[in-house]
């Protein structure tokens, strides 16, 4: 959907092995608590942990990757004809940036509009990554926490299966229209989002401008890690079990009612904050992904296996 078919099952290519890694050494060296230059900012200039020199080799492997994807777009979009427009059903997330690129390029060159506002080819490459790196690692976490919750909540996974054999059946996949008529397993993921953030801290801020929240005075240029942890563990807003996996409390009349549900983007733009009407675009895909996981945990075991866990007999060492 975001790259095409080809680039979707890259992870399974030693290519895509190799770009994996390069995403899991990036956000290592982006992280806000191991930087020192981040803390002591005098010494940031010497590089004493070597982070400026990693990011500038990661950068030069991902502009070479995603070159290599706009390029396979770009003949593909020339290939079908009509004016570079590509079939609607091959057309992905790359082909409308690249649509759109072009189109501001005609549009700024017979205006003269400002070249900072325009869709450059370097910002298409922006929004791939940003895509990839955001929409990979965090919704499979936010997956496996949601799955492990439910295997501890053998309640729950009962209602989110009593849910989907109502809405959906057995017949077909669960489709992203099926989403508002599934609020027990959108309250699941917003649950398993709040107990298990993907970045307790998000990314760090940077204050472009002077600027006040709620009583602080933030003067420009101050770094700022929200705590999005301590946010989902206030006892003032969440006080039912705070500290329990109860999706119970996000569907009306629960405990999280007046509470803004909206959780804010784990990956925002640097100039923004994460307010409470900021909502992450990946639950709902979260949401569709865990429905036919959560059908799956309520499956009985096979005859040979019982649901308790036996005792391991005691090893004697005598002999």
């Amino acid at each position: 959907m975001s790259v095409g078919d080809k680039w979707s099952g890259v992870y399974g290519s030693a290519d895509g092995e190799a770009f994996r890694r390069t995403l899991d050494e990036a956000f290592e060296v982006s992280g806000a608590v191991s930087n020192v230059g981040e803390w002591v900012p005098l010494l940031g200039w010497l590089d004493v942990q070597g982070f400026r020199r990693r990011m500038k080799r990661l950068s030069k492997m991902y502009d070479r990757f995603l070159e290599q994807i706009l390029h396979e777009h770009e003949a593909s979009m020339a290939a079908a004809g009509d004016g570079g427009q590509p079939a609607a059903a091959a057309c992905d997330l790359v082909d409308v940036l690249l649509q759109l690129s072009g189109e501001e390029e005609e549009g700024s060159a017979g205006a003269g509009a400002d070249s900072e506002a325009r869709l450059t080819r370097d910002g298409v490459k922006a929004f791939i990554l940003d895509i990839i790196a955001g929409g990979t690692e965090s919704s499979a976490v936010t997956m496996e926490w949601a799955m492990a919750e439910l295997l501890r909540c053998p309640d729950a996974i009962a209602t989110a299966t009593d849910e989907l054999d109502r809405v959906v059946g057995w017949a077909r996949w669960v489709a992203e229209s099926d989403l508002p008529d599934l609020p027990y397993v959108d309250a699941v993921v917003k649950e398993a989002l709040r107990l298990h953030p993907v970045g307790p801290l998000l990314v760090p801020h940077h204050a472009m401008e002077d600027t006040v929240a709620a009583v602080n005075d933030v003067p420009v240029g101050t770094h700022v890690l929200v705590n999005v942890w301590a946010i989902a563990r206030n006892p003032t807003s969440w006080p039912d079990r705070l500290d329990v996996f109860l999706p119970e409390r996000f569907l009306p009349g629960g405990g999280a009612d007046g509470v803004p549900c909206h959780h804010p983007p784990h990956h925002p733009p640097p100039t923004t904050s994460p307010s409470p009407s900021s909502s992450s675009s990946s639950s709902p895909a979260i949401a569709a992904s865990a429905s036919p996981a959560a059908s799956a945990l309520c499956l009985p075991p096979p005859p040979t296996l019982t649901s308790e866990v036996q005792p391991t007999p005691p090893i004697d060492l005598s002999h």
